[in-house]
C-alpha cells in the first residue's frame, strides 16, 4: 500500500496536521535514488525491500518514503541506461500489495528540472546554507532537495532518517543532525 503525504511548500502549514500524526508514529527513511534502483534490481538492501514490501507482517516502528522527484529521477534514469521499467514495477508492485507500505512524498520539487535543483538552497535556513554551499558544492541538486525534505520532517519533530550511498550526502545529513544509513 502506498500512502501519499503531501507537502505544499516548505512552510509550518505546507503538510496537513493528519500526515504529520501519522509521520510522528514512525521513524521515516528517506530512500536516496541509488538505493531505489538498488532495491529494484535486487542488489540493495534486503531490509529496506522487506519494510516496503512485507511491511504489515513486520510491524516495525520504520516505514520507508519514496520521493515524487526521486522517483522520476530513477524512471528517467532506468529509461534512459537500461530501457528497462523494473523500478516502476517494484513501486507498483509494493503499492498494491496488502502487505507492503511506503510513503510517497508529493512536493514542488518534482515540477523543478534536476539540473535547476540547486536554487532550492535559499529554502534552507541562512546558517545551513552558508555550509551547503562552502563545504558541500559537490552535492548535486536532487541530493540538496532530499536533505531539505529531511529538515523540513525534522523541524516537526518527525523522526527522519537518510538512506544513501553517496558519502558527501552522508557528511551533509551528519552536520545538519539528520541520521543516516550507508546501505
Amino acid at each position: 500500500m502506498k500512502v501519499r503525504v503531501r507537502v505544499e511548500d516548505f512552510s509550518s502549514r505546507g503538510m496537513s496536521p493528519n500526515d504529520r500524526r501519522f509521520l510522528k508514529k514512525y521513524v521515516v527513511i528517506l530512500i536516496d535514488s541509488n538505493i531505489l534502483q538498488n532495491i529494484a534490481y535486487a542488489e540493495g538492501s534486503e531490509t529496506l525491500k522487506r519494510l516496503m514490501t512485507n511491511w504489515s507482517s513486520l510491524k516495525p516502528k520504520t516505514i520507508c518514503s519514496v520521493c515524487d522527484f526521486i522517483r522520476i529521477e530513477c524512471y528517467n534514469f532506468e529509461r534512459f541506461k537500461y530501457q528497462d521499467a523494473r523500478i516502476r514495477h517494484f513501486l507498483k508492485d509494493a503499492a498494491e500489495s496488502k502487505e507492503g507500505l511506503y510513503v510517497e512524498f508529493v512536493t514542488p520539487i518534482k515540477k523543478i528540472s534536476a539540473e535547476d535543483r540547486l536554487k532550492l538552497v535559499d529554502l534552507f535556513p541562512k546558517a545551513y546554507r552558508r555550509v551547503l554551499i562552502k563545504d558541500y558544492g559537490a552535492l548535486s541538486g536532487t541530493d540538496s532537495c532530499l536533505l531539505l525534505l529531511a529538515m523540513y520532517l525534522k523541524a516537526f519533530w518527525i523522526q527522519v532518517c537518510i538512506a544513501t550511498q553517496d558519502e558527501t550526502l552522508l557528511r551533509a545529513s551528519q552536520d545538519f543532525g539528520i541520521r543516516c544509513i550507508s546501505v
